[in-house]
C-alpha cells in the first residue's frame, strides 16, 4: 500500500493524540506474546493511530554486493591505520602481532555467525535494540535505545567525523615536523570540527535522497579503500621481494608477551578496529533473501577484511621496526613517509576516504536503529516514519545527524566515547546470553540458520572479558558509563511505564503538531505494521 498524500485539509490522515484517554490504567498482559506491542509501555511522545492508518511496506533494495560492501566499509575505518601500535605493544613480537589480527577476526565471524542467527530469525530492522526487547522485555529494550540513541552512536559518530576531518585536512597541515620548518603544523580546531560538519551534512542529503543512491556511495567508498589497502599490501610485498626486512630483523616470536593481561589488551586493541561486522542486522528488512544473503555476506565480507587487516600489518612491518611502530601516533602516515613523499601525501587522503565510507555506513545503520526504537512506540512516531517516494527514514537520518553535530560542539567529546567504551562489549555480552536464551524462550519457532551452541557461549566469556578490562584499566571512566545507563531507569519509569507527561493536554497537542509538520514538510507517512 502507497503512503497517501497529505493535505492540510484532509488531517484524517495524519497521526495525532488527539480522542486518546490519557487517563486510562496501565494495562500489561504477562501472557502476550513478545513480538507484540503493549500499548500500556509506550512513549508519552507517541501519536496514537488506528489499524487503517495509511502506510506503506518497506522495500528490500541492498542485494548481495551492496551488503558485502556495506559489512567491509563499516568495518574498515580508521582503526586499522591507528590501532595497530596498541597490538605491537601489548603482544610484543611481530609474530603475537600478526596472531592477534588472525585470531581477531576469527573472533569477528564467530560473533558474526551467532547475528546472522539472530538476523534471518527475527526479520526486523534494528538489530541489537529489537534482540534485547524480545529476549529480556521492554525495560532493557529502553535502556539500550536510552545510551544507544542519545550518546554512544551519536558520540561515536562525531568522533569519526573529526577523525576523517583530521586525515582530510592533513595534506595542508601536515602533524609531523618536515625539514623546513623542523615543526609540525596542526590544523585549528574550528576548521577540523567545520570540516566535520560538512561531511555530516553531505552524508545526511545522500541518505535522505534515496537508499539505492547510499548503497551505491558505499559501494564506491569501499572499492576505493580495497583499492587502497591493495596498493599499501602490493608496495610491501616488493619490498619483502627485494629483502627490505626492517621489522623482521630478529626472530617474529623474540619478546612475545604471555601475560593474560596484555594479551587481552593486545585483543582489545584489534577488536576495535574489527568493529561493524554487526552493522548488517540493523537493516534487516532492507535486505533481498536475508536467509540466504546473511551468512554469504558475513562469510565473504569478515575474511577478507581479515586478510587485508593482517596482509597490512605486514607491509607496516616491512617498512617500519617495532620501535618506529610504538612511536608513531599514526602508523599508516609514518609508513607511507618512510616509501616516498608522494605516497605520504596521499596516505591521509585513503585514510581519510575510508572513514568517510564508515560514516555513511553509519549513518545508514544507526538511523534504522531510531527508526526501529520509534516503530516500537518508544520514541515519537514521526521518528518511525518514511518517504513517499524514496522510502528512506528521513526524520529518523535528520535527527541522528542533528545529535552527531551536537556532540561536535564541547572540546572533550572523547572522554565521552572512552567513559563508554566498556558498555558496547557489555551490550554484546547480554546479546549472546539472549541468543542462548531465545533458544529456550522462542524454542517452538523454525530457524534457518542456526549456530552450535557452544559458540554463542564462547563469544559471551569472551564479551564479559573485553567489558571487564577497561572496567579494571579505568575504573572512574567505566563507572561513569555506567551511571549513564543506570540513568536510564528513572527516564523508563517518567516517560514509559507511569506517562507522567503524557497525562499533559499540552503536550499532547505539541506532539500532534509536531508530527502534522513532519508529515507535511518532509513528505513522509508511517510504515505498515
Amino acid at each position: 500500500m502507497e503512503i497517501q498524500s497529505l493535505t492540510e485539509d484532509d488531517e484524517s490522515n495524519l497521526i495525532t493524540c488527539e480522542g486518546r484517554n490519557v487517563d486510562e490504567p496501565d494495562i500489561y498482559d504477562e501472557n502476550m506474546d513478545d513480538w507484540q506491542v503493549n500499548n500500556s509501555e509506550r512513549s508519552p511522545f507517541i501519536e496514537q493511530r488506528g489499524d487503517d492508518a495509511p502506510g506503506a511496506e518497506i522495500k528490500r533494495r541492498i542485494g548481495l554486493i551492496h551488503a558485502i560492501a556495506m559489512v567491509v566499509g563499516g568495518i574498515i575505518g580508521s582503526g586499522i591505520f591507528i590501532s595497530p601500535r596498541y597490538v605491537v605493544r601489548y603482544a610484543g613480537s611481530v609474530g603475537e602481532t600478526l596472531l592477534v589480527w588472525t585470531f581477531g577476526g576469527v573472533l569477528s565471524l564467530l560473533g558474526g555467525l551467532c547475528y546472522c542467527e539472530l538476523g534471518t530469525f527475527i526479520e526486523k530492522s534494528g538489530g541489537d535494540y529489537i534482540y534485547l526487547k524480545l529476549a529480556y522485555g521492554r525495560f532493557i529494550g529502553f535502556l539500550y535505545s536510552w545510551v544507544n540513541v542519545w550518546f554512544l552512536d551519536a558520540g561515536s559518530f562525531a568522533i569519526l567525523s573529526l577523525t576523517f576531518a583530521v586525515y582530510a585536512t592533513e595534506p595542508f597541515f601536515p602533524s609531523q615536523a618536515t625539514a623546513d620548518t623542523g615543526a609540525a603544523c596542526h590544523p585549528p580546531f574550528g576548521l577540523v570540527k567545520l570540516l566535520a560538519a560538512c561531511a555530516i551534512c553531505v552524508l545526511t542529503a545522500v541518505n535522505c535522497i534515496s537508499i539505492r543512491l547510499a548503497a551505491r556511495a558505499q559501494v564506491l567508498f569501499t572499492v576505493c579503500k580495497l583499492l587502497a589497502v591493495a596498493s599499501i599490501i602490493t608496495v610491501a610485498l616488493i619490498r619483502l621481494l627485494a629483502g627490505n626486512i626492517e621489522g623482521f630483523d630478529q626472530h617474529v616470536f623474540s619478546g612475545s608477551s604471555t601475560s593474560p593481561g596484555d594479551v587481552g589488551h593486545a585483543f582489545y586493541s584489534a577488536m576495535w578496529a574489527y568493529g561493524g561486522w554487526n552493522g548488517l542486522n540493523f537493516i534487516t528488512e532492507e535486505v533481498k533473501n536475508p536467509k540466504k544473503n546473511f551468512p554469504r555476506t558475513l562469510l565473504i565480507s569478515i575474511p577478507l577484511v581479515t586478510l587485508c587487516y593482517v596482509l597490512i600489518n605486514l607491509a607496516y612491518f616491512s617498512v617500519l621496526t617495532k620501535q618506529e611502530i610504538l612511536a608513531s601516533d599514526a602508523v599508516a602516515l609514518t609508513f607511507a613517509s618512510r616509501l616516498s613523499p608522494v605516497f605520504g601525501a596521499i596516505m591521509p587522503l585513503i585514510v581519510s576516504l575510508s572513514c568517510f565510507g564508515s560514516l555513511n555506513m553509519g549513518l545508514f545503520s544507526s538511523s534504522r536503529i531510531i527508526f526501529s526504537i520509534a516503530r516500537e512506540k518508544q520514541l515519537p512516531s514521526c521518528l518511525a516514519m518514511i518517504h513517499k517516494k524514496s522510502q528512506a527514514p528521513i526524520p529518523a537520518i535528520l535527527m541522528r545527524a542533528i545529535l552527531a553535530l551536537l556532540m561536535l560542539l564541547p572540546t572533550n567529546i572523547e572522554n565521552l566515547l572512552n567513559w563508554l567504551v566498556f558498555v558496547e562489549w557489555l551490550i554484546l555480552t547480554v546479546i549472546f546470553v539472549g541468543l542462548i536464551w531465545l533458544r529456550r524462550k522462542k524454542a517452538s519457532t523454525p530457524r534457518h540458520f542456526k549456530v552450535n551452541i557452544i559458540i554463542p557461549v564462547f563469544m559471551a566469556g569472551v564479551s564479559l572479558y573485553f567489558t571487564a578490562t577497561p572496567f579494571m584499566s579505568n575504573p572512574v571512566e567505566s563507572a561513569f558509563g555506567l551511571s549513564v545507563i543506570l540513568a536510564g531507569i528513572p527516564a523508563y519509569y517518567i516517560f514509559i511505564k507511569k506517562r507522567w507527561i503524557s497525562r499533559s493536554e499540552r503536550f499532547n497537542r505539541l506532539f500532534s503538531k509536531m508530527s502534522y509538520y513532519v508529515q507535511v514538510i518532509f513528505n513522509v507517512g508511517p510504515v505498515k505494521s
